[in-house]
């Protein structure tokens, strides 16, 4: 079970553990104790359509640092 948000500080955990080997402790659900009813709220096409747009937003920021880098270099090399 993967342990998250546990104290290792407090002596709960062997910290010469890595976090895949480390029991389930504490009063939180484990991984398999999971309610999987969240799976039908999730719509699809809404989650679909936002990852298009956060990939299209993300697009267009690498082009305008391109673009900037690109003047960037252009001044540098105009005052040099």
């Amino acid at each position: 079970h993967l342990v998250a948000g546990e104290d290792v500080g407090a002596g709960r955990l062997d910290p010469s553990l890595s976090i895949v080997e480390r029991p389930h402790q504490g009063p939180g659900p484990g991984v398999d104790d999971v309610d999987e009813s969240w799976f039908d709220k999730v719509n699809l096409d809404e989650e679909a359509a936002d990852l298009i747009r956060f990939e299209q937003a993300y697009n267009a920021s690498a082009q305008v640092i391109s673009v900037a880098r690109d003047i960037f270099s252009a001044l540098l090399q105009a005052v040099a």
